[in-house]
């Protein structure tokens, strides 16, 4: 049996090829609360899978996914290629995105969380 690269793999709710920018839906961070600013949902929450406030929100929440998933993606893969040895470009790769990680939950929004 072979399987398809996660790129090309089958989407199980359309049964349709997923293409490279696709990606699997995520839980919310919070129930009920903006994803992005962190606001109550309100009224938006009675969407079964609501994770935003507003259209403005989505667009920068995934404005600033984009933008660290691809930072996260560069160190992962050179973590990945020298598997952390020292002395190689992978040493302290996961303490380092570890401290990134920590950096933007201190400087998001909605000031870390609750």
């Amino acid at each position: 049996m072979t399987h398809a690269s996660p790129e090309l793999a089958p989407s199980r709710a359309r049964g349709r090829v997923r293409h490279q920018g696709e990606v699997d839906r995520v839980p919310a961070l919070r129930p009920r609360r903006c994803d992005y600013c962190a606001q109550p949902l309100g009224d938006v929450a009675k969407a079964r899978h609501a994770r935003f406030c507003s259209a403005d929100c989505r667009k920068a929440w995934w404005t600033v996914a984009r933008n660290r998933g691809a930072q996260l993606y560069q160190l992962l893969m050179i973590w990945r290629l020298n598997r952390g040895r020292k002395a190689t470009r992978g040493a302290g790769m996961i303490g380092r995105i570890s401290s990134m990680i920590d950096s933007w939950v201190r400087s998001d929004r909605f000031g870390g969380g609750e």
